[in-house]
């Protein structure tokens, strides 16, 4: 491989370091003692010294005297504690008892519950019966009211029929009409008739009534001697 020339570094110069000005610091300022304040002495009265036995028995005397008052407030506080166990267990078993009756009322409650459910189908039951009921009846009161014009075509009919002659000439053919009314409804009805010998007559007739639509049919022999 052919050789490859090497740069020379270039030299660089070291810095020189830059003077500062030199800065006078102030002189502290000297803060004087201070000089406590003097006060007069007082002179202290000393109290005279009582006997020894007498400050023992007004010691013991203080000290049964805190101890009575403190049995009393502890008494009188035993016996308000007494007092409030007592009302505490009555408000606890009247609580008690009330629960119980409420625990009765929500059974009961429930129980009625079903009750009224049942009662509730049952009132749906009987008011579906009662319309049927009702719708039968009316269906019957309806098949009355037709079997009575029925009727009244048909006793209508009998009168407009029996209305009809019959020929009385021997080998005499007659037509012959008839009208009926019974309770309202009118019938018509028309016939013909032969005689065939003085003995044998013959006849045949319809019969038609307007409120009821019906038409009849018949037909009749005779034998006379």
């Amino acid at each position: 491989y052919p050789t490859v020339p090497q740069e020379t570094p270039v030299r660089i110069p070291a810095a020189t370091p830059t003077a500062y000005p030199t800065v006078q610091q102030e002189t502290s300022v000297r803060i004087p003692t201070a000089t406590p304040i003097a006060y007069p002495t007082v002179q202290q009265e000393t109290p005279p010294l009582a006997s020894s036995e007498s400050s023992q028995s007004e010691a013991q005397i203080q000290d049964h005297e805190a101890i009575q008052h403190n049995s009393e407030e502890l008494n009188a506080v035993q016996a308000q504690s007494d007092r409030n166990t007592s009302t505490l267990t009555s408000y606890n078993r009247l609580l008690s008892d009330e629960n119980a009756k409420i625990h009765i009322i929500q059974n009961r409650s429930i129980t009625q519950g079903g009750a009224i459910t049942k009662n509730s189908d049952n009132i749906q039951q009987n008011t579906a019966n009662i319309q049927q009921n009702t719708n039968d009846i009316k269906s019957l009161r309806d098949d009355f009211k037709k079997m009575g014009k029925r009727v009244d075509a048909t006793a209508a009919m009998g009168m407009a029929t029996s209305s009809l002659f019959q020929p009385y000439g021997v080998g005499k053919v007659n037509v012959t009409m008839g009208l009926g009314n019974y309770n309202g409804a009118n019938a018509v009805a028309f016939g013909s008739g032969i005689r065939i010998d003085e003995h044998v007559a013959l006849r045949a007739n319809v019969a038609y009534v307007d409120s009821t639509n019906d038409t009849g049919f018949g037909v009749g022999a005779s034998y006379e001697w």
